[in-house]
């Protein structure tokens, strides 16, 4: 007969069949044959099978982590498998469980040992990137009941099968800090499977590593009320989350409740896997009290449900979103903050199917349904309640596990550009003037200058700084710079007046400086300011201003202006009027005749003396030898003027500030010294220069007798001259220029050095130009007799 067991014919072959096993199914054994003895009668003989160990595949794709995050259960979730069933074992990490890793990258090992000898000891390395922390620096941490690290799950509240669309709870900050919030991290508990179910019916349930499906979370922040009142919303934001699945079913290493997960890094089976999920808050203001709560859609409940379907029904937990539930620390109290109201969450419970729904409030929902509100306590130890009995989880509460961070914001501070200062001006609140704010709101702390106020700035462009150091800990500190101009200050600079005699040189003029602030010295200036004057040694008396400008005069941190004084040419007589019969001039003294004043007889200059003739009449002769300055201007001499010697300058005539005189006579000017001008005079009898130096200007005059000019140096100019007699200019120096002067007779320019410039004269009798010496520019010229130019 055939075994039905093995299959072997029933006749003999000579060959033994062997079935291995303890059980009514031996196919079910797993182990080794080791030391096999068979016997006949003749012998006994032993079989050694060696066994051939299996090698396990690892898989393990750690979920994504943030620096100063510890590692967790989600990163350390490495799984043993054999022609795809678990194989199980013991799993050693490096780093270890707990251990917070530094932003970048790192690697992370496993050894896994099997617990059977079939199996042979792998490791494996991946490496892992972790991201930077998602607070900032001065993010804190103001409130936390999450668990560190996160465990592989925890009790949860569940939504769809407890009929709530919001959880939640009343908490207090942490004293003295920000509630500037800026995120916040819940801790969920995912049920879901990617396929099948975690209750076994239809299917078994079955996660592909990593996989996850996307779900819209909100975190509503309300105000607290009194006595667990919920207040109004302050902030509201959705965002959408990818959710992991929870792992698949390992009923080898969880063979008491096949259908959970099996956690290689602590060895124990959970249904559901904690996950962490954190909203990004846009520095919500906040109080130090507020209730908050988490809301999310499932198929039946939820601010918008999603409905039933025949891929997701109720009761059959193949839809991740019925299976996604409120993670709950089982603590006394938050780690940072504290639950003000122990004991308690809030929620919102339906309101439909008849208030079916009312036995998961703790009091039974005598409180209302359908309302986000305190969930006190029942009266039962047995209520589904957050006070617990020791008998049902052995703690006095729970707490969702929720962590809100704060961060210190910065404040904006509001400081314009100060105008433009002075040299001199202290910086001020009119300079220091900024402020803070946040939004629309000021806000209070103390404002530290740099420069401070006091500061006297020296001219130029600077930068003033502040540091804001705001009252509440909200806040950060600021700095902020703006620049400032500092002009520089003004310096007076005005010339001192003073007085001279007519015919004196001018003095050296005097100046004053004022204006200096700061307590400067006057040595902060250094060089001297360039002051003129209009008047001139010849200048008729009167007052003149004295004009200073720059020079060669600096000065840090000033600038300058100037004001200008005053130089009074003084007589020593005043300017006489009446008339004199005869008049001597003393020696050394200055004596003006004005337009109301007559001379008769004789005016004699003394020697050194100075004589101004403001349209006065002399009907006498003029003499002076060696005096020191002759200016006569719009006057009437009737007899000849002879001036001889003198050191000063002869004026009759500048063709400015004085006007041409009528002489009826002569007009004789020897041996003077300090220049000579004769413009726009009329003169009967023959003008003569000769022997004069420092230059001579003879234009525009009226000579009805000879015009000769001889043995003068410095320069001649003679132009415009209208001449009866004969016109001659003879050795002198300097250069000679005679231009559109007529002669009735005749024209000579001889004898002459430095150069001549003779254009467009003309004359009645010969024109001769001859001997002179230098460059000669001879146009223009007519005459009625001989042209002789040589």
């Amino acid at each position: 007969a055939t075994d039905t067991l093995s299959g072997f014919p029933s006749t003999t072959q000579g060959g033994i069949g062997v079935e291995v096993g303890e059980t009514s199914d031996p196919d079910q054994f797993v182990g080794n044959v080791d030391d096999f003895t068979i016997g006949t009668a003749t012998s006994v003989t032993t079989y050694n099978f060696e066994p051939v160990p299996l090698t396990p595949t690892l898989s393990w794709s750690p979920a994504s982590i943030s620096a100063g995050a510890a590692l967790g259960y989600t990163q350390l979730d490495a799984a043993a498998t054999y022609s795809g069933s678990p194989v199980a074992g013991t799993y050693s990490y490096t780093p270890a469980l707990g251990t917070s890793l530094t932003a970048g990258p790192h690697n992370l090992s496993v050894t896994f040992t099997p617990s059977s000898a079939l199996y042979t000891t792998v490791s494996k390395m991946i490496s892992i990137t972790v991201a930077p922390a998602s607070a900032s620096a001065s993010s804190t941490v103001v409130y936390d009941s999450t668990t560190i690290p996160t465990p592989p799950n925890l009790v949860s509240e569940a939504y769809e099968a407890t009929g709530a669309s919001e959880i939640g709870n009343e908490i207090t900050f942490a004293p003295n800090t920000s509630h500037a919030l800026s995120q916040a991290t819940v801790t969920l508990s995912s049920w879901g499977c990617q396929s099948g179910s975690w209750t076994g019916n239809p299917a078994v349930c079955v996660t592909t590593p990593g996989s996850t499906f996307s779900e819209p979370v909100t975190l509503n922040i309300y105000n607290a009320g009194a006595n667990g009142a919920v207040g109004p919303l302050i902030s509201t934001v959705t965002q959408t989350f990818n959710i992991p699945y929870r792992p698949s079913a390992d009923p080898i290493d969880c063979p008491a409740t096949p259908n959970e997960w099996y956690s290689s890094a602590t060895g124990k089976c959970s249904n559901g896997l904690a996950t962490n999920i954190t909203f990004t808050l846009p520095n919500v203001f906040v109080p130090g009290t507020i209730i908050y709560g988490v809301a999310l859609n499932t198929s039946a409940f939820g601010y918008s449900p999603y409905g039933f379907s025949t891929s997701c029904y109720e009761n059959n937990d193949q839809c991740g979103y019925d299976s996604l539930n409120l993670g709950l620390s089982i603590e006394n109290a938050p780690t940072i903050g504290t639950d003000p109201i122990p004991g308690t969450v809030f929620q919102n419970v339906s309101a439909t199917d008849g208030g079916a729904w009312a036995e998961n409030y703790c009091d039974g929902g005598t409180a209302g349904l359908g309302t986000f509100r305190l969930d006190s306590p029942g009266s039962s130890p047995t209520d589904q309640c957050w006070s617990a009995a020791p008998s049902d989880y052995g703690t006095p509460y729970y707490v969702p596990a929720v962590q809100f961070v704060a961060t210190t914001v910065t404040p904006t501070i509001a400081w314009p550009n100060p105008a433009a200062i002075t040299y001199g001006t202290k910086l001020s609140g009119t300079q220091l003037d900024a402020t803070a704010s946040y939004g629309s709101s000021s806000v209070a702390g103390m404002f530290s200058y740099t420069p401070a106020a006091g500061t006297v700035l020296s001219a130029g462009l600077h930068t003033l700084s502040e540091t804001f150091t705001p009252s509440s800990s909200i806040y950060s500190p600021v700095t902020t710079t703006v620049p400032i101009t500092v002009n520089p200050a003004v310096l007076t600079v005005k010339a001192t007046s003073v007085s001279r005699a007519f015919g004196a040189s001018n003095p050296t003029f005097a100046y004053t400086i004022s204006g200096f602030v700061n307590s400067d010295p006057s040595s902060v200036v250094h060089g001297a300011p360039s002051c003129t004057t209009t008047a001139t040694t010849s200048s008729a008396g009167g007052t003149y201003p004295i004009t200073c400008s720059v020079g060669t005069l600096s000065a840090t941190n000033y600038t300058f202006s100037f004001t200008p004084g005053t130089l009074t040419v003084n007589y020593t007589t005043g300017c006489l009027s009446g008339t004199f019969n005869g008049y001597i001039v003393p020696n050394g003294a200055s004596v003006c005749f004005g337009s109301g004043a007559t001379v008769n007889l004789f005016l004699n200059v003394g020697i050194g003396s100075s004589v101004d003739i403001e349209g006065a009449k002399i009907n006498a002769p003029i003499t002076s030898v060696s005096s020191n300055l002759v200016r006569i201007c719009g006057a009437t001499v009737s007899g000849p003027v002879t001036l001889s010697f003198d050191t000063g300058a002869v004026v009759i005539g500048d063709g400015a500030t004085c006007t041409g005189s009528k002489i009826t006579s002569a007009l004789t000017l020897t041996a003077d010294t300090g220049g000579s001008s004769v413009v726009g005079a009329t003169v009967s009898g023959p003008l003569t220069l000769s022997g004069d130096t420092n230059g001579e200007t003879l234009n525009s005059n009226t000579v009805t007798s000879a015009f000769t000019v001889q043995s003068s140096s410095g320069g001649l100019t003679a132009n415009s001259n209208n001449v009866s007699g004969p016109f001659t200019l003879e050795f002198n120096s300097g250069g000679v220029t005679a231009n559109s002067n007529h002669s009735t007779l005749s024209f000579t320019i001889q004898g002459n050095t430095g150069g001549i410039t003779i254009l467009s004269n003309s004359t009645n009798a010969n024109f001769t130009v001859e001997s002179n010496s230098g460059s000669q520019n001879v146009s223009g010229n007519t005459a009625k007799g001989p042209i002789y130019i040589h």
